[in-house]
């Protein structure tokens, strides 16, 4: 949520579920998508039905207040609603977001300009 990027490896376990070369990626992908990992690699998530409770209505914390506002506004919307809705919720939020004046002139924009120049 702070925009500082994640090194795979220290992703794994709490924002991915497997990092490794692309051939390990798409194994394990395709293992969890047609359910053949049988112990092998990740489990499979229980997908949970209903609403979210208990959703934070700030987030104190976060370094930039349209991004800070963006994602509440995401989660706030996006919790009690079927999950086609929730999906289109989010992406149109990330979209306009991502495409600001405020996300480019923040770490985000920054990160991607120094993608971009390599």
């Amino acid at each position: 949520l702070s925009g500082a990027p994640v090194k795979a490896k220290d992703a794994v376990g709490w924002l991915v579920d497997v990092a490794g070369p692309m051939d390990v990626a798409l194994q394990a992908a395709w293992a969890l998508a047609s359910g053949s990992s049988k112990g092998a690699g990740p489990k499979r998530r229980v997908v949970e039905r209903g609403s979210l409770s208990g959703v934070p209505r700030d987030a104190a914390g976060l370094p930039e207040a349209a991004a800070r506002a963006a994602i509440m506004d995401c989660i706030q919307r996006s919790c009690g609603v079927p999950l086609r809705e929730a999906l289109e919720i989010q992406s149109r939020i990330s979209g306009d977001f991502m495409t600001s004046k405020e996300c480019r002139s923040g770490r985000v924009g920054q990160e991607q300009a120094r993608t971009m120049e390599v």
